[in-house]
């Protein structure tokens, strides 16, 4: 009995192209999504960082802190912070920078504001 072309299955190099297709398209969904992950912490992270900056500031500028520097919990990060202040061209006003770095992934952020100088 003999088989027709048509009625013939893949041979094994079609198959084994077929299984290496799959596979490289399998490496990089994995790589798109441990990417994204790690995206996603960094975005959190930094967020984090901006809350803290941000904290800082308000108790800096409503006088309720004169510290310059230290360490704050945020989430279950630990972040460093410091606080450099600038005299402005306006009579009374001051610049006021917080910079916060730390955390997993490590961040470093900036967050600047204005107000009545010390």
């Amino acid at each position: 009995m003999h088989c027709r072309a048509y009625e013939r299955g893949f041979t094994l190099l079609e198959v084994m192209v077929a299984f290496g297709v799959f596979a490289l398209a399998g490496l990089v969904w994995f790589k798109v999504i441990a990417s994204s992950s790690h995206l996603q912490q960094e975005l959190e992270t930094r967020q984090m960082a901006l809350w803290t900056a941000h904290n800082q500031l308000v108790l800096v500028m409503s006088g309720l802190s004169r510290e310059v520097a230290g360490a704050q919990n945020q989430g279950d990060h630990q972040f460093r912070w410091s606080l450099e202040y600038q005299d402005t061209d306006t009579p009374g006003m001051g610049r006021f920078d917080v910079r916060v770095s730390g955390g997993a992934p490590d961040v470093d952020v900036v967050l600047t504001g204005f107000g009545h100088a010390r």
